[in-house]
């Protein structure tokens, strides 16, 4: 029997169009940056223009960043912020002071020079390995070679002969990462429990929260498995905004472009014919008239099948996002703005994925800046106005809150859930 080669295929109906997009599984590594995340011991280096964590995964770590780590995993991170540490060292940026200061101070980690600590140098393996070892109560003078740490994690299980032949050019972000989740499971030394067990008796995370995170998986990959098509995470994002599979865009112009997602990530190696495909790697649909509906179609295609496979007319639609046309509508009075829709008050809108919102406001349709907003007691967010007059939302927590937007003697509220 022939194996089945299979790939996905947009179609833009009105445009006869259709694209062949080669897909990629995301990296074990994001998925233990984002577990990471959740449980608020990594933040990455900002954020992206969605609000998203950016976890620049991709280059070595600094000896800031992986003081921040070890100071995280031992559950001071309070502790080290509460206080103002008196060393010798110079040269320290005022953010990290409480880090660095902690750690120099207990021994954790010495100057670069007896002036300087040098904290955006990058770290090697061995000195990364070094730090999560000393998280597990091990002491480098008597347990380990720290300039051999690997051999001492591989014996632990912590790691498993992957680092033996790492040089200070290859120890990534990616690679602190998965190595500090891991940790999370090891045993302590002194066989009181694991370092996740300390760190939730501590307070620096619950338990939910880290069963949680365990629970959390890679994405599914695409599948040759016909019964499983309609199971992938397929999406749309249009005008910033992300629509899943069935829901519709509701529009009053005729040009749009949009963006097919696998797992929320945008993907762009494919050909396109009878329609544009843009230098960014997005598509430019295009309706014959302001009034026009349409659609865009995710679908399986068969490149080289068994015959004795011929799937129903049909059969083979994974995705669908639909062009509704609805004619200009302005709300009366305060209304939100996220991700292009429109909220009105009583309303809500939210994410379970993003750390923060970004929301313009509105008054009878036209944008206002001079507002103050307040947040309702128990919120899993705080609310503040931005000097570009946008709403800044920024999550701490999970569940569902309200923000109260008061203008020109007026006042609405809106629910928020994250």
């Amino acid at each position: 029997m022939k194996k089945r080669l299979f790939t996905a295929v947009l179609a833009v109906l009105l445009l006869l169009s259709c694209s062949t997009i080669a897909l990629a599984a995301s990296p074990a590594a994001t998925l233990d940056a984002d577990k990471l995340n959740e449980l608020g011991l990594f933040s990455g280096a900002g954020y992206n223009a969605d609000g998203s964590p950016n976890y620049d995964l991709d280059r070595a770590p600094t000896r800031y960043e992986s003081v921040v780590m070890l100071i995280r995993l031992l559950g001071k991170e309070a502790e080290a912020k509460s206080q103002s540490w008196d060393t010798p060292l110079t040269d320290v940026v005022a953010w990290a002071q409480p880090y660095v200061g902690y750690a120099y101070t207990h021994g954790l980690t010495a100057g670069y020079t007896a002036t300087t600590f040098n904290g955006d140098a990058t770290v090697t393996t061995a000195q990364y390995l070094t730090f999560v070892l000393r998280a597990l109560g091990y002491d480098s003078s008597s347990d380990f070679r720290w300039d051999k740490a690997w051999e001492f994690t591989d014996a632990l299980g912590l790691t498993n002969g992957e680092y033996a032949s790492y040089n200070n050019n290859k120890f990534l972000r990616a690679n602190m990462v998965q190595i500090s989740y891991a940790a999370l499971e090891m045993p302590l030394k002194d066989g009181s429990g694991s370092l996740a067990e300390k760190l939730i008796a501590e307070d620096v995370f619950d338990e939910d929260a880290y069963n949680d995170t365990q629970d959390m998986q890679l994405p599914p990959v695409l599948t040759e498995d016909p019964s499983e098509w309609d199971e992938l995470p397929i999406s749309f994002r249009i005008d910033g905004r992300e629509y899943a599979s069935y829901e519709s865009y509701r529009h009053n112009g005729h040009s749009f472009t949009v963006e097919v997602l696998l797992n929320g990530d945008t993907y762009t190696n494919y050909t396109v014919d009878h329609a544009t495909k843009n230098a960014d790697g997005t598509i430019t649909v295009k309706l014959n008239g302001k009034n026009d509906d349409g659609f865009v179609s995710v679908h399986w295609h068969y490149l080289d099948a068994d015959p004795s496979f011929q799937p129903e007319p049909g059969e083979d639609l994974l995705a669908r996002t639909d062009f509704i046309y609805e004619p200009d509508t302005v709300v009366k009075g305060l209304s939100l703005q996220w991700h292009g829709r429109t909220q009105e008050p009583g309303s809500g809108f939210g994410t379970s994925s993003l750390s923060r919102l970004v929301v313009d406001t509105y008054y009878d349709g036209q944008p206002i800046y001079d507002y103050s907003v307040t947040t309702a007691a128990g919120s899993p967010f705080t609310a503040s106005v931005q000097a570009d007059g946008t709403l800044l939302i920024e999550r701490d927590g999970s569940g569902v809150g309200s923000v109260t937007i008061y203008y020109n003697g007026e006042s609405a509220t809106f629910n928020i859930r994250f």
